[in-house]
């Protein structure tokens, strides 16, 4: 981890005042100076580029100048149009784009994660940019085979065919147990809520629910 942050370059920083480029937070205006080195972060420039969608669709007024700055953006410069054939990571997204370099040596490899913002935007709000392949190529869980994991997922592979483009792209739909807990108690309780306390009242007059409301009654709850 420590010689991945090193091998990191420094990112492009903006001025959010002006708009100017700036030498770092706090730095001072690079505006109209050439540019090498920097990183163009993936993971801002799509929330930049979600910010304009929702600033042209709630302020009318502004749509023109939003819709003008979203045009000029090319998210494609994200993708990886290597060999699916001979490489995992792909089709997914790289990181970053470095300037004068070009793409960032890492990938974003799990879609159940904020980067997929790029993804969205590459495929839907700029369609053109990224093709559908970066959201199959992009794992749901790491491979099982990282044996480094603590938990390995578990799962099937499942098929899909791109809307698009009707290639067709195979899909580990993994999952881990402790996430598959956590999401079924949220659940539980999302019904127990909407069903006027359903799951209350049916474990009170289970003769294992009796049982165990002393233990219950000990525990203090609370939402801070």
């Amino acid at each position: 981890m420590r010689q991945f942050m090193r091998d990191v370059p420094d990112e492009l920083w903006y001025d959010t005042s002006t708009g100017d480029a700036i030498s770092g937070p706090g730095g001072t205006s690079i505006e109209g100076r050439p540019l090498t080195g920097q990183l163009i972060s993936n993971v801002d420039n799509s929330w930049f580029g979600a910010g304009l969608v929702i600033t042209r669709q709630a302020f009318p007024e502004l749509a023109r100048r939003a819709s003008a700055l979203l045009d000029a953006m090319d998210y494609g410069i994200f993708f990886d149009r290597g060999d699916q054939a001979t490489r995992i990571d792909t089709g997914q997204m790289y990181g970053g784009w470095i300037v004068d370099q070009g793409p960032a040596g890492f990938h974003f490899g799990l879609l159940n994660s904020e980067t997929r913002i790029g993804a969205y935007m590459g495929t839907g709000d700029m369609p053109g940019d990224m093709p559908g392949d970066v959201w199959w190529r992009t794992w749901r869980t790491l491979p099982a085979e990282f044996d480094w994991q603590g938990q390995p997922p578990v799962g099937e592979p499942v098929t899909y065919a791109d809307p698009r483009s009707g290639r067709s792209f195979t899909v580990v739909e993994g999952h881990h147990r402790y996430l598959v807990l956590d999401q079924g108690m949220i659940m539980t309780a999302l019904d127990n809520a909407l069903r006027d306390r359903a799951m209350q009242r049916r474990f009170a007059a289970d003769p294992v629910g009796q049982a165990a409301r002393p233990y219950l009654g000990i525990e203090r709850f609370s939402v801070s």
